[in-house]
Order: C-alpha cells, then structure tokens, then sequence
C-alpha cells in the first residue's frame, strides 16, 4: 500500500489517526519539551485536561459530561479550500471527508434526500 497509494500504508483517514493513537506507547516524558507560541492550544489543552483530572479526584464533575450532550455530532476538520467552497461545510455531513469516513467506517453514505 505505501507503494502504491498511500504514505502510511493504510487507506483511510480514520483508520490512520486510530492507528496513531492506538499505539502511542507509553506517555511522553514532556520535561524537556520546548513549546513556542504557536503551540498555545496544545499547552492550553493540556492544562485543561490536568485541571479536569485533579477536579475529578477531588470529587468534582469533569467538564462536558452530563445528560443531554451530543458528542457524536462534533467533529474537527482541516483543510486548503478549493476556490468558492464553504468553510462552514467543513465537519459537517455537507464535507466530503465527513461522507467518505463514515462510508469507510460503517459502509453508509450520507444522501442530499430528505425523509
């Protein structure tokens, strides 16, 4: 496959990212990591989730957990826009990485009909 199609060898983008942090390893020594300040959202990350875990051992409710929540419905996205395309298709069931992932993954395709 990385032959032929492509780098990694797996064919899809879903499977490539679960293949990624399925086998991370153990957790990274980050003590002699260097940040810059692009990597803001990374640190900002972290501190949240650190914050969510002293919180939760301390008897706390994490942040976003409760009834009623749909996280199914969120979805991430990146990528270079074609000239006139929508950004705000981008991780919606209108993207067509949306469409093609979750024909990958489950074998459905999201139509235009409506029921």
């Amino acid at each position: 496959m990385q032959r032929t199609s492509t780098f990694s060898g797996v064919a899809d983008f879903v499977s490539q990212d679960l293949m990624v942090t399925e086998s991370m390893g153990p957790i990274y020594d980050r003590t002699q990591e260097q940040l810059g300040s692009t990597d803001k959202a990374i640190s900002r990350m972290r501190h949240l989730l650190i914050s969510a875990a002293k919180d939760l051992a301390d008897g706390k409710e994490p942040p976003a957990v409760g009834a009623g929540l749909d996280f199914a419905s969120i979805r991430g996205a990146e990528k270079i826009l074609e000239p006139g395309e929508d950004w705000r298709d981008l991780g919606t069931d209108d993207d067509p990485v949306v469409r093609e992932a979750l024909s990958a993954t489950t074998g459905e395709q999201l139509t235009d009909m409506v029921d």
